[in-house]
Parts: C-alpha cells; sequence; structure tokens
C-alpha cells in the first residue's frame, strides 16, 4: 500500500522508505502499525518494544501527523516526531530517536566548530 498523500515539494517520502519498513514486519494485530503514516513515522523514530521484540514507533492519529507534516518545518517535523516518544520509550530508544538531513547535520557541525 502506497500513496503519494505525505510526498511533497521539501519532503521526498518514497515508495522505497515505506517498502524499507514495511520488511520490519511490525505486529499487524490491531491493524495501527500497518497504516501509512505510522511506516512513515518508523523511518524517523523508533523504540525497542519488549512486548514485541522489535523497534517500534510511537502512534499518533493520521489527523495530528497530517497537520504536522503539512504546517512545520523539515527541523520541526523531525522534532515533534521525536518528542511522541514517552520518558519509557525514550529509554529504550537507542534504536532510532534522532532525525538528520544535511541541514542539520551541517548546523550541528559548524556549531562545534567544523568549517566548510
Amino acid at each position: 500500500m502506497t500513496t503519494n498523500v505525505y510526498i511533497t515539494d521539501d519532503r521526498r517520502l518514497t515508495k522505497l522508505m515505506l517498502d524499507e519498513v514495511e520488511r520490519w514486519n511490525m505486529p499487524r494485530t490491531d491493524g495501527v502499525y500497518t497504516q501509512e503514516h505510522i511506516k512513515l513515522l518508523a523511518a524517523i523514530v523508533s523504540y525497542f518494544d519488549h512486548k514485541y521484540k522489535m523497534p517500534l514507533p510511537p502512534l499518533c492519529s493520521v489527523e495530528e501527523f497530517e497537520t504536522k507534516i503539512s504546517t512545520l518545518s523539515n527541523s520541526e517535523f523531525g522534532d515533534w516526531a521525536v518528542s511522541l516518544l514517552s520518558a519509557d520509550q525514550l529509554r529504550n530508544s537507542f534504536e532510532h530517536r534522532n532525525w538528520f538531513n544535511f541541514q542539520k547535520l551541517r548546523g550541528l557541525l559548524t556549531r562545534s566548530g567544523f568549517q566548510v
């Protein structure tokens, strides 16, 4: 299941990203993890879930996801996605809880004293 719902001018979320997350075989018992917005969220942030013994993304409604992705910058959206993790999930988020793009990485390196 792949649509172009979340592809915007500045976010090229592709079929490859959805296919990669699909290979994780996230739990399907309640259907939540088969939703496209949750798969896209998983590509940004996840934590290790001890019940399922695998990395899973935090959950949010499709309405909240659509509002955030359409109103926030890439940087703000990534920070919002990480903010969805609970305190327990943060402790178990060694799997993947940060997001990077060239702009963010360049800013961090520049502030740390690296020169372009």
